[in-house]
């Protein structure tokens, strides 16, 4: 890697946050690092805002285990 390894949480970090910027700013999404929590009252819109969240990571090719 091109950046040292005392840089690489901070830039993952910031990757993700671009990456999730429409989320987080709707505060639908909050995540630290690679812990994503996603928010809603009804079952009903956690689900409709978990395939949103996946359609974004499928889009930059991301895998979950």
């Amino acid at each position: 890697m091109y950046f040292k390894l005392c840089n690489l949480p901070g830039i993952f970090q910031t990757i993700m946050n671009s990456i999730f910027r429409e989320l987080l700013y709707k505060e639908v999404l909050a995540n630290y690092m690679d812990n994503f929590v996603i928010s809603a009252k009804i079952k009903k819109k956690l689900k409709e805002r978990k395939i949103q969240f996946l359609k974004i990571a499928e889009k930059y090719n991301f895998c979950f285990k």
